[in-house]
């Protein structure tokens, strides 16, 4: 039988089996910085279903980089599912029953996404840069950056109604030098001081363009 190479799991061959697709997904849970910022983003605005998963958002630029980091980490096809009248945002697909078994199987994604365990520790006890794109993934989903100059308001925050997500989201950021606090009232990590906004933006920042503008002003 032809063997496949597998160039993203250091170029190790497979045979192809039934099972070949299963092998494949396995092998490629491994952390990385792609892996990490698909992760966050999947935490963020990702809906977990038996057999696929949805993520769901409304700028182009954040989808986009979705499907392709689906494609080069899985080599996964995806699939646009317009808005409609009780989902008003494009949805992305992915149908694979074995990434889904594989995330929950590593992960628990689907207990984290219920509030049920706060981030994995195998990105908890990861480097800098995987922590960063970890959490450039949560704050390209759920994250804001703030700027109203005549209120004096100037901060970059995540909303999550999980306050274990809450609390490791602060951890991370704390291990990577950004000063933060915890609004667990209103469900929001807080960086509003002026070097730790810059240190986020030199370190984390974000994708998201029109987040990343006032982010921009924020550090000006």
């Amino acid at each position: 039988m032809e063997k496949v190479k597998c160039g993203a799991c250091n170029n190790r061959f497979y045979i192809p089996t039934k099972y070949f697709i299963t092998l494949y997904i396995s092998n490629l849970m491994q952390i990385n910085e792609d892996f990490a910022k698909w992760f966050g983003l999947i935490l963020s605005d990702g809906h977990i279903r038996l057999r696929c998963l949805e993520f769901y958002n409304k700028e182009e630029t954040i989808l986009k980089e979705f499907e392709t980091l689906t494609a080069r980490l899985f080599n996964l096809r995806t699939k646009r599912n317009q808005p409609t009248k009780t989902r008003r945002v494009i949805a992305v697909q992915v149908n694979s029953a074995e990434l889904i078994r594989n995330l929950n199987n590593e992960f628990k994604i689907s207990e984290i996404k219920k509030g049920y365990y706060g981030l994995p520790e195998e990105f908890m006890n990861s480097n800098n840069a995987i922590k960063a794109k970890l959490l450039q993934g949560l704050f390209d989903g759920d994250g804001s950056a703030v700027y109203n100059k005549k209120h004096h308001i100037r901060c970059v925050a995540l909303a999550s109604a999980k306050p274990k997500i809450l609390r490791d989201v602060s951890k991370c950021l704390s291990d990577l030098g950004i000063k933060n606090r915890i609004d667990y009232k209103y469900g929001k990590v807080i960086v509003s001081r002026k070097t730790d906004i810059s240190k986020f933006h030199e370190v984390i920042s974000f994708t998201h363009p029109k987040r990343l503008e006032k982010l921009l002003l924020l550090v000006s």
